[in-house]
């Protein structure tokens, strides 16, 4: 892992070259400190030789950003601050997480792993574009990227076991692996984005994942309790739901037998 450190704090900096080192002992980083804008931009002139930047925000002349918004990034960027009034610029500069100062071990673990993930060869920053775009209705969603704590969570869909939501102003991500994700934006916005062969609106506060469902059972009071795979307990279906619910169920097992 071929990372490029930009810090205007050499504690700071030596710091984070030992964890680095400590998590991949084959990690190597720049030795010259990078702690202004004029050095980032020299740095940056050889990005394409960098795994990961890891971001200062605040350097000795400048914000980083006044130098990002100059220079196209293809390379993924952790950023390292502690100031938490910078997550939205960082989000809109290739940020695929946003750590705060002291950095925890666990959390440049997590960051790393993201990083690793989106540099795929692929602009970082146009991925993020276009799963932020509201208006691009001619594909289907098949990931989400969510800011957290921890920078941007790259979700696939196929992880999403349902989506939820309590006061139709924001939604959480369930997955296969018992995470819970929070975001900032309505189900109804983004509902018909989402694949219907993958996905199902079981009522106003629910969308569930079609390969997780177990069973489909009727109650008395309301329309139904569906019953899934990584979730305890029921997710409720509305009454006007259920027996769509149940006729896709079985169609799809019906296409399977053949």
């Amino acid at each position: 892992m071929n990372c490029l450190i930009v810090e205007d704090n050499p504690t700071a900096f030596t710091y984070l070259k030992q964890q680095l080192v400590k998590i991949d002992a084959s990690a190597c980083s720049n030795d010259t400190i990078v702690d202004s804008l004029s050095k980032l931009r020299q740095a940056l002139a050889n990005q394409s030789s960098y795994d990961i930047i890891f971001m200062d925000i605040k350097l000795l002349d400048g914000v980083c950003f006044d130098v990002l918004k100059e220079m196209p990034i293809s390379c993924p960027i952790v950023f390292t601050t502690a100031f938490n009034e910078f997550a939205i610029d960082a989000f809109e500069n290739n940020g695929v997480a946003y750590l705060m100062k002291p950095i925890q071990e666990d959390k440049l673990k997590i960051a790393i792993e993201k990083a690793i993930i989106m540099n795929t060869g692929t602009d970082v920053l146009k991925k993020l574009a276009e799963e932020g775009s509201s208006d691009t209705t001619s594909a289907y969603i098949d990931h989400f990227f969510i800011n957290d704590e921890c920078g941007v969570s790259f979700v696939e869909c196929n992880d999403i076991v349902y989506f939820e939501t309590d006061d139709g102003r924001h939604y959480t991500i369930h997955t296969t692996d018992g995470k819970d994700y929070v975001y900032d934006k309505s189900l109804s916005s983004f509902i018909n984005q989402l694949n219907p062969e993958l996905f199902f609106s079981a009522s106003r506060n629910y969308c569930v994942a079609l390969q997780y469902v177990k069973s489909i059972e009727r109650t008395i009071t309301r329309g139904g309790e569906i019953t899934m795979s990584y979730v305890d307990g029921y997710i409720p279906i509305s009454r006007d739901k259920r027996k769509q619910l149940i006729d896709i169920i079985r169609q799809r097992e019906a296409d399977l037998k053949g």
